[in-house]
């Protein structure tokens, strides 16, 4: 079979809404604290990016750099240095949303709503990240 450049570029892009796919899939595999089949969906995404890797070697177009990424082995999810981001950025948070208050940025019932809402999302995944869900954990 001999396959054209369209084709390699073609299968390339399909490795990246695959990855895409399996990043969202992490995330609510995290949320949900199934840390096995998370192991299970990283792995498919670990497939998917040598996929990808190969089919580039080949000679299909990179991606723009945000489709497929390498994946973050699990032991490497909860290291000091994730856990000096994730202080950090909790204390952006509470520290946002004094500037917020400040700007008048909040919804009706008082609830910030501009640079903390932000920047506690990033701080909450990290935690999930981090920790496993409340009152979960790692398996």
């Amino acid at each position: 079979m001999n396959s054209t450049s369209a084709d390699l570029d073609r299968w390339a892009a399909a490795c990246e809404r695959a990855a895409t796919e399996c990043e969202q899939a992490e995330l609510l595999l995290i949320d949900a604290g199934d840390f096995g089949a998370l192991q299970h969906v990283t792995r498919a995404r670990e497939t998917v990016f040598t996929t990808y890797r190969a089919m580039v070697d080949a000679g299909a177009a990179p991606s723009n750099g945000a489709g497929v990424s390498a994946p973050v082995p699990l032991h490497l999810l909860d290291t000091l240095n994730a856990r000096r981001l994730l202080r950090a950025l909790q204390e952006a948070a509470d520290l946002a949303e004094a500037v917020d208050q400040e700007r008048g940025w909040t919804m009706a019932d008082g609830t910030p709503c501009g640079l903390s809402e932000t920047i506690s999302d990033m701080a909450e995944r990290l935690r999930l990240e981090v920790e496993g869900p409340a009152g979960g954990g790692r398996e």
